[in-house]
């Protein structure tokens, strides 16, 4: 299924067209910029992070303590992006919590912040670390047809978000993108604040249900 995009100028409709931009490279600043692109919720904690496997593009928190990986890719998602995304969420989980936070820490600094910021803002305890849960997104313009098959056997949990990008006359850009019910931003003000001294993972919990309308 293929997107179109029409704007209306003087009470006309003005078709874009697909942008033929260096889609991986911007990827990452806007996604940078407004990790809703790919999680509401979602915050950035590292960006090109050189590892044995290769460079992993993007690093994240979700909402739920979860921690994000992200690979972009300028054209349709394919099994090698995927398989290399798998690479990275697996070097990962293998690594000691010292080694997560060493991580998450040089890039948070460069931009006047601190793990703990992070973990306060999400409500997450101090060794949501030690067990960490992984989530992967592969973010591109199109996805192999075969790809939906390969995920369902898959451990980690895999998503593929397709994104359209278009550009007007005067060189404005336009992302389109699918949301679903899952990507409504977390209403922690609506869900009982649990009691004083309740575990946090209990909360989070209660607001993972909320958000699925439970």
């Amino acid at each position: 299924m293929s997107v179109g995009i029409w704007k209306i100028s003087n009470n006309q409709p003005v078709r874009l067209s697909p942008s033929i931009i260096n889609l991986e490279e911007r990827l990452e600043d806007w996604i940078e910029q407004d990790p809703a692109l790919v999680q509401e919720g979602l915050t950035i904690v590292g960006r090109q992070i050189i590892m044995p496997p290769g460079r992993l593009d993007l690093l994240g928190i979700d909402p739920f303590g979860r921690i994000v990986v992200i690979e972009n890719k300028r054209e349709g998602v394919r099994r090698e992006t995927v398989a290399q995304a798998l690479d990275y969420a697996a070097y990962l989980a293998e690594r000691s919590a010292n080694d997560l936070v060493n991580m998450m820490e040089s890039y948070l600094s460069k931009h006047d912040s601190s793990l703990k910021n992070v973990m306060r803002r999400l409500n997450l305890d101090d060794d949501f670390l030690e067990n960490p849960e992984f989530i992967i997104f592969v973010v591109g313009t199109g996805q192999d047809e075969n790809l939906e098959r390969m995920i369902k056997h898959i451990d980690f949990d895999v998503s593929v978000i397709e994104l359209g990008v278009f550009q007007s006359e005067y060189g404005e850009y336009f992302i389109t993108r699918q949301f679903t019910e899952l990507d409504a931003p977390p209403d922690y003000e609506s869900v009982a604040a649990a009691e004083e001294g309740q575990h946090t993972d209990i909360q989070r919990l209660f607001n993972l249900a909320h958000q699925n309308g439970i």
